[in-house]
Order: C-alpha cells, then sequence, then structure tokens
C-alpha cells in the first residue's frame, strides 16, 4: 500500500499534520512578536528574527503539502524545519542556561522550559520519521554501484566537517588554557561542535555501507550548515566593519562556498532520496512461479 497518495495516507502523518497546522499561527504571532520587540530598530537583522522568518515558510509549506496529500514533500519539510527549530532553541537555551555565556540568566526559568521543550519535541520529531520513514536509497544496496554524486557528498561532508572543526578549534584551546571570559559565543560554539559530530556520524556511516543513515544524517547535517551560513552571511553584510561580507572578501570566499554545498546537498538529497512512505514490497506466495511440470 502506498502512502503518497491522499487516499490512504498514514494515521501518524494525519496527526503530525494536525501538529503543524497547530505551529502556522504560533509562527505568525513569534514572528510579529519578535518584530515588535525593542531592539526592532537595530539596521541589523538579529540571529532570532532570521530564525523565525526562515521556519515560517517551511511551517507553512508543509501545511500546505500535507493538506494536498503529497505526503513526501510533507515529511521532507518536517524534517528541514524540525532540524532548524532544534538548533535555533538549543541556541536559545544554552545563551540563557550556560553561566559562562554573555546572556546568562537564572531569573526567567519558564524561558529555559519554553526551550527546552522545543528541543526535545522537535528532536522527538525527528528521530521518529527517521526510523519511520527512512530515505529511499534501493541503489545503494548490495553489490550496486553507489551514485557519483553520493560519493562526491561523502567528500564534502568530510571536508565541511574539518572545516568547522578547524575554525571553532581555538575557542576550544581557549577553553583549556585560560580562565579570563570567553571572547567568543560559547552556545555558538556548542551548537557548531554538535554539527560537527553529525557531519562526522554521517560520514563513519558511510564508511560502514550505511547509506540510508548516511543520507539522513547529511540532509539535517547539511540543514544546519546552510542555516548556519545563512544567517552568518546575512547579519555580517550588515556591518561596515571587518566583518562585513561586502567589506571582507576573505570572510565571503569562505562562507559562501559552504553554503553552496550544503543547500546543493539539502536540495540534492531531497530529490534524489526521499523518504519511504511503505514497506518495501514482499513476493507473495500466490506470485511466485509454479515449478515446472516434469
Amino acid at each position: 500500500m502506498t502512502h503518497h497518495n491522499r487516499t490512504s495516507p498514514p494515521r501518524d502523518l494525519l496527526w503530525l499534520r494536525r501538529l503543524f497546522t497547530v505551529f502556522v499561527p504560533l509562527g505568525v504571532y513569534s514572528v510579529v512578536r519578535t518584530w515588535r520587540m525593542p531592539d526592532a530598530w537595530d539596521p541589523v537583522p538579529p540571529f532570532h528574527m532570521l530564525y523565525h522568518l526562515v521556519l515560517l515558510p517551511l511551517i507553512g509549506g508543509a501545511c500546505v503539502a500535507g493538506w494536498r496529500g503529497h505526503f513526501r514533500t510533507f515529511v521532507l519539510l518536517v524534517i528541514v524545519n524540525r532540524a532548524i527549530s532544534a538548533f535555533g532553541a538549543l541556541c536559545f537555551f544554552l545563551e540563557r542556561a550556560l553561566p559562562s555565556s554573555y546572556f546568562y540568566s537564572s531569573n526567567h526559568l519558564e524561558y529555559h522550559a519554553w526551550n527546552l521543550l522545543s528541543v526535545t519535541l522537535s528532536t522527538s520529531i525527528l528521530v521518529y520519521l527517521s526510523r519511520r520513514y527512512p530515505p529511499d536509497v534501493p541503489e545503494c544496496s548490495g553489490r550496486a554501484p553507489v551514485p557519483l554524486a553520493l560519493r562526491l557528498l561523502q567528500g564534502g561532508v568530510l571536508l565541511v566537517a574539518a572545516a568547522i572543526a578547524i575554525d571553532i578549534a581555538p575557542d576550544f584551546w581557549i577553553h583549556l588554557t585560560e580562565d579570563d571570559p570567553c571572547p567568543h559565543s560559547c552556545s555558538e560554539l556548542l551548537v557548531q561542535a554538535l554539527v560537527v559530530v553529525l557531519l562526522g556520524c554521517a560520514f563513519v556511516a558511510s564508511l560502514w555501507k550505511r547509506w540510508p543513515f548516511f543520507v539522513w544524517l547529511s540532509l539535517v547535517g547539511s540543514t544546519l550548515v546552510a542555516f548556519d551560513n545563512f544567517t552568518r552571511l546575512t547579519i555580517a553584510s550588515f556591518y561596515g566593519d571587518a566583518y562585513g561580507t561586502a567589506y571582507a572578501p576573505t570572510y565571503l570566499s569562505r562562507n559562501l562556498p559552504v553554503f553552496a554545498f550544503a543547500l546543493f546537498s539539502v536540495v540534492y538529497l531531497a530529490l534524489r532520496f526521499p523518504p519511504r512512505l511503505s514497506a518495501p514490497a514482499k513476493p507473495s506466495a500466490a506470485s511466485a512461479p509454479a515449478p515446472a511440470a516434469d
């Protein structure tokens, strides 16, 4: 039975579709509330504004795809949306929960609880969808050759993970050798380290020829890399100092290729290996060929 049509959708996806329908007004409220915050006059768009502006179209697109019966697209949009949601909520939680963070505060515990709940919910949905609807990678099983593009992504994932690890290594060294206040965002450092671990696990999965796991981990990891680089390029382009992309070609030449590769990876993996919404067909006894007569 196929589950990508409107006549026989899986029941769990129907519940998930209702949940995302509830997320739509909550997303609109978050954008409006963020826009009306006291620092909204700042010409530089803050991270939390870009975070909600990126999530809202993904939530709306998932709802439209779900209610139109395109459940493969619905699952893919949910995965991308929940990956970014977990990424941002974890950043917000660590900013207020880490004592070394500049924004550390224990006055509003409901803020910590809300972000921690968001991280837990998003992660649970991601894990459930990865187990219930894995990517359809039939041609990579057995002795069939692995597509060249997937091999290139395998090397690209390793290079991106190594580049991010090299970029955050000096900040980790500061934590090990110095006691002064951190000159960087500890929450951002930990989240980027989590992305490195995710991409590293994807590469290890490819070495073990676990290509469905590689595709899923690469899809989530590339989504986080693309979103992180998008926010960096967008925010930095508004500054007129050395961190502005228009004033620092080195910064632009380093982040733009990573963003382009991550975006290509997300689009390619989503289109080439969509989620499998039905169990693989098993040959039945009735369809088996009858033995030849003597």
